[in-house]
């Protein structure tokens, strides 16, 4: 986050950013309430628009998360699973590397944030934050 703060003008060449609210709202410059999904999309369109980047993505916690695709206009809010949570260790990095992987797999944004959240979803049943094989109906 750091290096973001310190190079803005970066995450204009980067396909997608994806951040989780206290990190939006530092680069935002402004309360990011993970409660309040659509105040949190009205800004993460604004801050992408006026800022030149191609896509982002806030996670919400326990609250989902919002995204915006400027290619394509795609936006919306994509809601949290509910699992029967043992740790949430390893969750965050768990929904960028779903996001990640649909994405470079062709999916839209929107399918992308559904599988990240998916497999946070599914590393948080267990107290380790690593599980093996994955399900195959995670795509």
């Amino acid at each position: 986050m750091e290096v973001i703060l310190r190079n803005r003008a970066m995450l204009g060449g980067l396909e997608c950013y994806i951040c989780n609210e206290t990190e939006a709202g530092r680069l935002f410059e402004r309360e990011v309430r993970a409660r309040e999904p659509e105040q949190v999309l009205t800004l993460l369109r604004g801050y992408v628009d006026a800022n030149g980047l191609k896509s982002m993505v806030v996670t919400l916690g326990e609250y989902g998360s919002v995204y915006y695709d400027a290619a394509s206009g795609e936006f919306g809010f994509c809601s949290s699973i509910e699992t029967k949570v043992t740790d949430t260790s390893g969750a965050g990095d768990a929904f960028f590397a779903g996001t990640t992987e649909a994405l470079i797999r062709g999916f839209s944004l929107r399918q992308a944030v559904g599988y990240g959240t998916r497999l946070a979803s599914w590393i948080i049943e267990v107290a380790e934050p690593t599980r093996a094989p994955l399900p195959g109906s995670l795509f």
